[in-house]
């Protein structure tokens, strides 16, 4: 099954590396993890604490400021909104690089990445790169070469 998958992928598997005995199975390698009932208790008695004592720390949504804020409304009319571009491209053409480099690499580092949509894509591939180390040892040791 995952010879199929990774085929299906574009993976390609040297043909020595294939399971011998069609005997062997591997596990599904994500794991689910539940909470012991202990846990769940501490986590239950800790709730109303945390809505007492946590929840009024937070600033409601109404009042945090969004990216939508900062940028031009694109529901007003053409003109006024090619207006609005033209002046925040004026108000930003003299920052310098180093703004501009802090501002992409927020972007591609993991904090400003939706994680939740990320986490399961990179989890699934990391599941098939372990699974073909395991299915061909000399690849991970740097001898790919000997395979060709």
């Amino acid at each position: 099954m995952a010879m199929a998958i990774c085929s299906q992928l574009g993976a390609r598997i040297p043909p020595q590396c294939y399971l011998k005995d069609s005997s062997k199975t591997f596990l599904n390698l994500r794991k689910t993890h539940s909470m012991p009932s202990e846990k769940k208790e501490v986590f239950k008695s800790l709730e109303n604490w945390a809505v007492q004592s946590l929840l009024p720390l937070i600033k409601p949504v109404e009042k945090s400021w969004q990216p939508h804020d900062l940028l031009p409304d694109s529901s007003l009319p053409t003109d006024e909104f090619m207006d609005q571009v033209k002046a925040l491209k004026n108000r930003t053409a003299e920052l310098p690089d180093d703004y501009l480099v802090v501002l992409v690499g927020g972007m591609i580092t993991e904090e400003a990445l939706p994680t939740d949509m990320l986490s399961g894509q990179l989890h699934s591939f990391c599941q098939l790169a372990l699974l073909r180390i395991m299915l061909c040892p000399r690849l991970s040791l740097g001898k790919s070469e000997e395979l060709d």
